[in-house]
């Protein structure tokens, strides 16, 4: 996928991208005239479709096939976007202002509403590698976007979880870890009126953090969208931080 943007303008037609707003624009020309006058007319993000998908757009997913051992398979048939999180090929996120994060983490939320309009799609998944060692192959800042046709084993296993707990409890799982999370503190990193971030129990890697919603909601796309600026000034505040750590 060529991400940068005078290259990817040429080669890579987009799903959806967004131009700078005035006042962008404004503090770009009051740095740099040249700057300003390369972006008035350019984008600050962009999605498109991953030219090395892991899944084909066409087709069906078609009726599950039996194979050994009681394993079964469907066809690759799916969704998979990048969305290219900045126009300079040198940017990080946690050097992003926390306004631009929320527009990222806006367009998360809408692509992933719009994914699962696909009656193909079962689950989708948001991520974002980060270096070669964590399987980057471009340095460009960029996040992926995936529409699957089967939910993961884990996502089934910590669903079910979750409903055994409730039928037994009466409780949400989530909701009772953030509280217990909250009343002993030694594991908590940030908290705000609306998020709070921890290290789980017995934690699987270092660095490894979970950033609860304190609304009881499900999904990512039915967290209210007023909350996402604060949701980008936990996630700047927590990047920020990891820089400096180790």
């Amino acid at each position: 996928v060529i991400l940068c943007r005078s290259r990817s303008e040429l080669r890579q037609p987009h799903s959806w991208r967004a131009v700078p707003s005035v006042q962008e624009m404004k503090i770009s020309r009051q740095k740099n005239a040249f700057v300003w006058l390369a972006r008035r007319i350019s984008w600050i993000l962009r999605s498109v479709v991953n030219k090395f998908s892991v899944l084909s757009p066409q087709g069906e997913v078609g009726p599950p096939r039996r194979l050994e051992r009681g394993e079964s398979s469907v066809n690759g048939v799916g969704l998979h976007e990048v969305l290219i999180e900045s126009p300079r090929h040198n940017g990080l996120m946690a050097r992003f202002r926390a306004s631009h994060l929320q527009r990222i983490l806006e367009r998360y939320r809408h692509r992933f509403a719009e994914f699962y309009r696909d009656p193909r799609v079962r689950h989708v998944i948001i991520f974002k590698n980060h270096g070669a060692d964590a399987g980057a192959s471009q340095q460009h800042p960029h996040s992926q976007i995936v529409g699957l046709p089967v939910v993961p084993g884990q996502v089934v296993e910590r669903t079910e979880r979750a409903r055994r707990f409730f039928d037994e409890t009466g409780h949400c799982l989530a909701c009772m870890e953030i509280s217990q999370e909250r009343t002993h503190g030694r594991r908590v990193i940030t908290e705000s009126d609306d998020f709070v971030t921890f290290i789980p129990y017995a934690a699987l890697s270092p660095y490894h953090l979970w950033i609860f919603p304190k609304a009881h909601v499900a999904c990512f796309s039915a967290q209210p969208l007023e909350t996402l600026a604060e949701l980008a000034t936990t996630l700047r505040t927590i990047l920020e931080g990891g820089r400096y750590v180790g």
